[in-house]
C-alpha cells in the first residue's frame, strides 16, 4: 500500500539500529495498541530512558496502560520520538459511511470501476472493490475492517437521526 515496513523487536534487538537509523533526524509518533511494545521499543533504542512498561492483563488479554500521556522524548543520533499512551477505540468523527472508502488507500485503483456510484463495497452489484478482494489484489482483513468501520458510522448515524 505504498508504507515501508520495518520489523525489529525490543526483545530480540533485531531491527532497531536499522529503525534508529531511518528515524534519525526526524520526529517520530510511537502509536498503536496498549501492551504492542511502544516503550519497551524506545528504552531498546534509548537504554538510559528507564520507561515503564508493563504486560497483557490476564483479566482481559489486553495491554495494560502503563504510558498515561504523551512525552517527546530526545534521544541520542536527534531522534525525537513521541511516546504516546495505548489506544483502545477509535472514534470516527464526522465521516459520511459513503466517505469512509476514500481513507483506504488500497481500495483507491478500484473505486472509479463500480458499476453503480457512489458505491459503499458492502453489497452492491458491479463493485470492484469486492471483486478486487475476490481476486486477492485487496488483503480480506482490510475489506473486513472497512465493512466493520462502515458499520459502525451507519449504525451511529441511525442512533443520531432516529
Amino acid at each position: 500500500m505504498g508504507y515501508g515496513v520495518h520489523l525489529c523487536s525490543a526483545r530480540t534487538g533485531q531491527g532497531v539500529a536499522r529503525l534508529a537509523a531511518l528515524l534519525a533526524g526526524m520526529t517520530a509518533a510511537f502509536v498503536g495498541q496498549s501492551g504492542v511494545g511502544k516503550s519497551s521499543l524506545l528504552n531498546t533504542l534509548s537504554p538510559g530512558l528507564d520507561l515503564r512498561v508493563g504486560g497483557l492483563s490476564s483479566k482481559h488479554d489486553r495491554g495494560n496502560h502503563t504510558t498515561n500521556f504523551s512525552s517527546l522524548l530526545l534521544l541520542e543520533g536527534g531522534l525525537r520520538v513521541i511516546d504516546t499512551p495505548g489506544v483502545r477505540e477509535l472514534e470516527l468523527s464526522d465521516i459520511l459511511p459513503e466517505e469512509v472508502g476514500f481513507h483506504f488507500r488500497d481500495f483507491t485503483p478500484y473505486m472509479r470501476q463500480c458499476g453503480y456510484q457512489p458505491c459503499l463495497h458492502a453489497d452492491e452489484p458491479m463493485c470492484a472493490v469486492a471483486a478486487a478482494v475476490e481476486r486477492g489484489e485487496i488483503h480480506p482483513d482490510r475489506y473486513q475492517s472497512y465493512l466493520r468501520i462502515l458499520q459502525e458510522l451507519r449504525t451511529s448515524r441511525k442512533a443520531e437521526h432516529g
